[in-house]
């Protein structure tokens, strides 16, 4: 089985998870759902629709894009989380920090 990561913003991913809580699913095992049942309707697409893909592929307006690679970082060791998580503890509330580089921009 591959793996792949997505990052979604909220406002896609909100209907998803409103939808995995009815069903009493886990959002990720929704979206496998939905993912195998738009390959299934893909795949039985008329032949017409084909054509319509073979000739955007042919005029370049669809490419297909290889998969990035994963770039995987080495986990951090107990010291140095701690010695972030200190760093970070100090710079005081992120609200904050955010209220002030706006005012900064204005």
């Amino acid at each position: 089985m591959s793996q792949l990561t997505l990052e979604i913003p909220d406002k896609i991913i909100e209907p998803f998870k409103i939808a995995a809580q009815r069903q009493h699913k886990q959002v990720e095992q929704l979206i496998i759902e939905q993912l195998a049942f738009i390959s299934t309707t893909v795949s039985q697409l008329p032949p017409r629709l084909t054509e319509v893909e073979q000739l955007f592929r042919q005029s370049g307006l669809l490419v297909r894009t290889e998969p990035m690679e994963k770039q995987s970082e080495p986990p951090l060791s107990e010291a140095e989380r701690e010695r972030l998580a200190q760093k970070l503890s100090q710079a005081g509330p992120l609200s904050e920090l955010i209220i002030s580089e706006r005012e900064e921009q204005l």
